[in-house]
């Protein structure tokens, strides 16, 4: 087109300038054109603008033209550092930006969440979390648990996002998802699904695709598709998912991902109910995994002999663990670098909201929200302080002694407990258990059958509340030669279990796998989530141990107190008594200032 030539001078310089000014850079457009109408004098406005209209055309049909040369340039961005794609990720030439944006977005999870879900918000621990999952993707790491508080986004990442992203760098992968019920995995399915049915995914990953109703035909018919399962088409590799308790397929999982196996505090507290995800991780998953497997597993930690709490006791140091605690504790970390006291999302869970739940319930916030399931006053038995055995351990075990004890009830909500005990040198071995809360006719008969059954030497029975009864239908019915022993306790039960703690510990082994649902089971749920401070619903197990301790060890904290002076709280002697007054003193002054 042949252009009105407007003058020389300054005109010029500006014509000059908007002739070479990209054409993303509006400002600076609408700047050259305002500069322009103020010369109306000096120049053919309608000349310039039709000029420019022009320039602005043949500029974006070469864009257009350099675009679709660098997509058959088998991803020219390929080559250039993270550092660079970042810098060209913000540049004013659109088809560079898009490039840059779209190869970023192969290369880290962060980037890939935000170019495949128009209107994601990252925070500062997104960014951390992703870069941990990259690390995990690029197999760096073979076992992650990730824990973080609800509501917080860990699964559109790891569960929604990563699986889709795995697959279009390595279609061959075979992937398992795996949470509380399959309506919800089957969700999760669902939504992998749209994201590579989407644009922004085929630009990405082209290789990557499903069977499409629409074209079912063929060899395209043989590719699996529903809400639990899909193939890709073309290659091995595919994802299955299912609740716990479901099947998995038959074909070796390379990477499996456990996503919030219990729905709820309820289902986490369950003992049954955690025993039956254990023995599902151990007969169902684990056999699905190879030699070079991945695992990740995410949760909100509600109880701390959860799934997490399992493997990391039965698989010590094999897992990478990050923790993202609602109100950061300690010192600010690589990937946590929050200062003392600061909310991990305040912009959706702020301070305020977080602290309220500590008010309310101090074991809800610091297992929910800080990972740490334990009650903010402490566990006086954590699992982890406890002493095990296998059952191969004592197949051929050749005791010293069997020894047994019962807590008779004192009220009708409490429990019978009647620990089996077998003595190997200082250790006393916990055998079997009965615990429960039938009445007397129930445990009597039960009590002679465990005698029977396990023959032990000596059987001390706790002669408080309707004891000596207990022990005189014992004694008069048994048909073994045990010696039915009869002792009372005087001292205050809480200060006896907290000094017979470090005994326990010490002295007693227990089963490393107890029967699901059974007594045993249900005991060390009890025993385990003992509180220091007081509270606890029933103490039946600890306060059943330290009587069996006493029998095997009688030099316990119980028989110094009587040495010390005294075995009733109560009594003047013991009042007197310099180190129970301070034993005592301490755990007050503990209650009042926890409010207890």
């Amino acid at each position: 087109m042949a252009l009105n030539k407007p003058g020389a001078g300054k005109t010029a310089e500006l014509l000059n300038r908007m002739a070479a000014v990209p054409i993303a850079n509006v400002d600076a457009q609408k700047a050259d054109l305002k500069a322009f109408r103020e010369l109306e004098g000096e120049i053919n406005i309608p000349d310039l603008e039709a000029y420019f209209l022009i320039r602005r055309r043949e500029e974006l049909q070469r864009q257009t033209v350099q675009l679709q040369e660098s997509r058959q340039n088998d991803r020219p961005f390929e080559s250039l550092s993270t550092d660079r794609l970042i810098a060209l990720s913000s540049y004013w030439h659109e088809g560079i930006t898009a490039g840059a944006l779209e190869e970023l977005a192969r290369r880290e999870l962060i980037h890939f969440t935000q170019l495949t879900y128009p209107g994601y918000t990252a925070n500062w621990h997104h960014v951390e979390y992703a870069k941990k999952l990259d690390a995990f993707a690029c197999k760096k790491i073979q076992k992650l648990m990730v824990f973080m508080p609800p509501q917080h986004g860990k699964s559109e990442l790891c569960t929604r996002r990563m699986p889709a992203k795995l697959l279009g760098g390595n279609p061959d992968l075979r992937l398992a998802i795996v949470s509380y019920s399959n309506p919800f995995t089957s969700k999760f399915n669902r939504e992998i699904q749209r994201i590579i049915d989407s644009d922004e995914y085929r630009r990405l990953f082209p290789d990557t695709m499903l069977s499409t109703p629409g074209l079912r035909a063929g060899a395209w018919a043989s590719y699996v598709r529903n809400a639990d399962e899909f193939e890709i088409v073309g290659y091995r590799g595919g994802l299955v998912s299912t609740g716990i308790g479901g099947p998995l397929t038959g074909r070796p999982v390379d990477i499996l991902i456990i996503d919030d196996p219990y729905k709820d505090q309820k289902e986490a507290w369950s003992p049954t109910i955690r025993r039956s995800v254990q023995d599902w991780y151990d007969t169902v998953a684990e056999r699905r995994l190879h030699n070079n497997s991945q695992q990740l597993l995410t949760l909100t930690r509600w109880h701390q002999d959860d799934l997490a709490g399992y493997l990391l006791r039965f698989q010590p140091g094999e897992w990478e663990i990050v923790k993202f605690p609602g109100i950061k504790e300690g010192q600010p970390l690589s990937h946590d670098p929050r200062e003392p006291g600061e909310a991990l999302w305040p912009e959706v869970h702020s301070l305020k909201s977080l602290e309220a739940v500590k008010k309310r319930n101090s074991y809800v916030f610091g297992a929910i929200i800080q990972q740490d399931p334990k009650p903010a006053e402490g566990l006086l038995f954590p699992v982890d302080s406890l002493q095990y055995f296998d059952d191969e351990e004592i197949i051929d075990m050749e005791y010293d002694t069997i020894v047994t004890i019962s807590d008779v009830a004192d009220k009708g909500t409490d429990f019978y407990f009647m620990p089996i005990g077998g003595v190997k040198g200082k250790y006393i071995d916990i055998l079997d258990i009965v615990y429960t809360q039938e009445p007397v006719k129930v445990t009597i008969p039960l009590t002679l059958s465990k005698l029977s059954e396990w023959r032990p030497s000596r059987h001390r029975i706790e002669s408080n509340a309707g004891g000596s009864i207990f022990a005189h239908t014992i004694r008069e019915q048994k048909t073994t030669s045990t010696t039915i022993e009869e002792k009372a306790t005087t001292t205050n039960k809480e200060t006896r279990i907290l000094m017979t703690s470090g005994q326990i510990q010490e002295y007693c082994r227990f089963r490393k796998n107890p029967t699901a649902g059974s007594q045993y089971e249900a005991a060390m749920s009890a025993l385990t989530s003992y509180r220091i401070a007081g509270g606890n619903e029933h103490d039946d197990v600890p306060d059943g141990l330290t009587m069996l301790v006493d029998l095997v060890h009688p030099s316990t904290p119980e028989a110094t107190i009587i040495m010390l002076g005294g075995n009733d709280e109560n009594s003047d002697s013991s009042k007197q008594n310099p180190f129970y007054k301070r034993l005592i003193g301490r755990l007050s002054a503990y209650r009042q200032d926890k409010g207890l």
